[in-house]
């Protein structure tokens, strides 16, 4: 009976504590998602809907994905890996979605 007491113990810790493994994977994921959909809002076409998708996915992302102070922790103690994540997922998100020119024959 004690077992399940020091499991939910165990999970309330992982889940509050900002340098678990399950915190900082759920981190870097938000990263890359995060990064990944605010380049393909930045190539949008139209403006206006650029702006909406941007503040919808900004305001969804932020709260829902982790909380707030956890992922402020995480960035400023990680700011080296988080830096070069966002850096590396925006370029290849840019490289993969430019805009091809057509062979002309």
């Amino acid at each position: 009976m004690i077992e399940w007491i020091d499991e939910f113990w165990i999970g309330l810790e992982a889940s509050l504590n900002p340098y678990s493994e399950q915190q900082l994977t759920l981190f870097f994921t938000w990263l890359v998602v995060f990064t990944t959909s605010s380049v393909a809002l930045i190539m949008a076409d139209r403006r206006w809907l650029r702006l909406l998708a941007w503040v919808v996915c900004t305001c969804s992302s932020f709260g829902l994905w982790q909380a707030g102070w956890i992922t402020l922790t995480i960035a400023t103690s990680y700011w080296p890996a988080a830096l070069a994540v966002v850096g590396t997922t925006a370029a290849g998100s840019f490289w993969f979605g430019r805009r091809r020119r057509r062979i002309q024959a």
